[in-house]
């Protein structure tokens, strides 16, 4: 190599390694930072499966011009489960190239290498591939990858995305300006296979009266209702340890529960929150006891009142309000029964009282079948 050619690439290396301590002035020497002329999309192309435990993701970078020295970084949201283990050269870049990877960081630097003084630069215009990521994946893992939005401006001097434009197409002889303003960056990829989201569902041996029911949403505010518990049956409060004997979480999630504000009891208006295993919410449930209309988690004197005053003002509980599931205790036969508050919830709620128990898996079970409200 030549000791111009040499030169070139040295000086392309002091632009990597000292422009995130210096900023240099917008309109000064070998400087210059114009959005509408000069920009540039980087993307991560769909990630490749090579079934020996590592993938591959190719990046590419769009610009308007000739491109020298380029730094970049892929952020990972699992570096335990994938490793950057290589970068090689894509084939825009038809000349030899210095890379530098730091597979902590996820930072990449590809520096030319030119082999005489008329290489040209790399012209993106119509997007090539610039680097070829390898990651090694643990088995069974996933993990999500983007190139860092943090460009390297004026402003942003310690950002490290940076395509180094040349004045002309000559690596040797074109003058390098930097700075240009990042407009856009791709979408985030996958690696591995997706996680499926955490759900509720029943546990082996679990009471066989309990109901999921995703049919009735109470107008979105839910993924959907859970009832037909036989303590809530034999008027005994529900606890948490009685609500996971009957209640788990799918893929690995885990389970909360809420219950109602300046409650005693986990009885109606409880929400069930069902979390991914990375902890982020999946969705969320709600426990109806038919005629628990107060939501003390026990059916007594007050849930007698409050299901008369329900009947005497239908106003009081809303369209989809958890209190009007729980009122409507009568196993009627007509479903706009199932949505009306009635005196024939009021006398079920009384019998309750008096010991002829609410059969709560009976009510769950036409209540799912009543699709017309609720939902």
């Amino acid at each position: 190599m030549s000791k111009k050619i040499l030169s070139v690439v040295l000086a392309l290396v002091f632009v990597l390694t000292t422009f995130a301590v210096s900023a240099f002035a917008v309109g000064a020497s070998g400087y210059e930072e114009d959005a509408a002329a000069y920009t540039q999309t980087w993307a991560l192309g769909e990630p490749v499966d090579n079934g020996n435990g590592t993938w591959t993701v190719d990046v590419s970078l769009t610009a308007n011009y000739y491109v020298g020295a380029i730094s970049f970084v892929v952020t990972n949201t699992a570096p335990t489960n994938a490793v950057l283990t290589s970068v090689t050269k894509g084939a825009a870049l038809t000349y030899e190239a210095n890379i530098q990877m730091n597979a902590t960081t996820g930072l990449v630097a590809i520096i030319p290498e030119p082999l005489t003084d008329a290489d040209l630069g790399a012209d993106l215009t119509a997007g090539g591939v610039i680097a070829q990521l390898t990651y090694t994946l643990a088995d069974g893992a996933s993990a999500d990858l983007a190139i860092e939005n943090a460009p390297k401006t004026a402003t942003n001097p310690g950002g490290e995305l940076i395509a180094v434009r040349l004045s002309d197409n000559n690596l040797t002889t074109g003058k390098m300006i930097y700075g240009q303003t990042v407009t856009s960056v791709g979408e985030t990829r996958t690696l591995g296979a997706v996680s499926a989201p955490a759900d509720l569902a029943k546990k082996a041996g679990a009471e066989a009266g309990i109901i999921i029911d995703t049919a009735h949403t109470l107008n979105g505010a839910y993924k959907g209702i859970v009832y037909g518990f036989t303590q809530a049956a034999n008027n005994t409060f529900m606890n948490t340890n009685y609500l996971n004997n009957n209640l788990e979480a799918s893929n690995g999630g885990t389970l909360e529960f809420s219950r109602s504000i300046g409650k005693t009891g986990y009885g109606t208006g409880t929400v069930i929150t069902v979390k991914n295993a990375d902890g982020t919410e999946a969705a969320k449930y709600v426990v109806v006891v038919f005629g628990d209309v107060d939501c003390n988690g026990l059916i007594n004197v007050n849930d007698i009142k409050a299901t008369l005053s329900g009947y005497n003002d239908a106003s009081l509980y809303g369209d989809y309000s958890v209190q009007r599931v729980a009122a409507n205790c009568q196993n009627a036969t007509v479903d706009r029964l199932m949505y009306m508050v009635n005196i024939n919830d009021v006398k079920a709620v009384l019998k309750h009282y008096n010991g002829t128990w609410l059969d709560q898996a009976a009510l769950a079970a036409r209540m799912q079948k009543n699709t017309a409200y609720y939902a």
